[in-house]
């Protein structure tokens, strides 16, 4: 089911995804030190996450999608669960797995692209997760941060990527795009952007 709020898809995502989901009428989270988000993450953070934290803050799209803020409280803050989610996706065992099984990215067009878990410190960054107990990474190819395409992944069966970044994978997941059976939540009629309880 395809949200009847969907825009033209020759708009940046990032428009897209704020015609799609309505941000909270008190913005997001202000005053952040993206200068310090560089020095303690070792990468300039990309333009629509940005705008993602500065328009939403921390929360759940449709019950969700999550995305990890710099200075969130406990479970949301990016610089607290960075090291956390490095060392799941650094596990070898993922690799060992993913190299079996041949699994692929799946891109919401049906393209699918080599899963490569060799390098995971250095090629990934985690932005947030699921609700299901799944990953979001940025898969960092190339040196503009806003280029890099997303993963998101319960590292067993579903591997989700998006080529777009992540405000691309937010209305890709949101409105149906990637097929049902490869990821868990149900596309709602209209998303909707909850906040986490402080």
């Amino acid at each position: 089911m395809t949200s009847s709020r969907m825009a033209d898809p020759g708009r940046p995502a990032i428009d897209l995804l704020i015609h799609l989901v309505t941000p909270p009428s008190d913005g997001g989270v202000d005053g952040v030190d993206w200068d310090r988000f560089g020095d303690v993450l070792g990468f300039e953070a990309p333009s629509d996450y940005r705008e993602i934290v500065a328009r939403y803050g921390v929360g759940w799209f449709s019950g969700e999608f999550f995305v990890f803020a710099p200075g969130g409280e406990e479970g949301q803050n990016i610089y607290d669960e960075n090291q956390t989610m490095m060392d799941i996706i650094g596990d070898p065992q993922w690799q060992e797995s993913a190299d079996e099984t041949g699994e692929q990215w799946l891109n919401p067009d049906g393209a699918t692209t080599l899963i490569d878990l060799s390098d995971p410190r250095e090629m990934f960054a985690p932005w947030g997760g699921g609700s299901d107990g799944a990953y979001g990474f940025w898969h960092k190819v190339g040196d503009d941060p806003d280029r890099w395409p997303v993963a998101y992944t319960d590292l067993a069966g579903s591997w989700l990527y998006d080529r777009g970044g992540l405000a691309s994978f937010l209305v890709s997941a949101l409105t149906g795009r990637f097929p049902e059976d490869k990821i868990h939540p149900v596309v709602w009629e209209s998303p909707e952007f909850i906040r986490f309880p402080n």
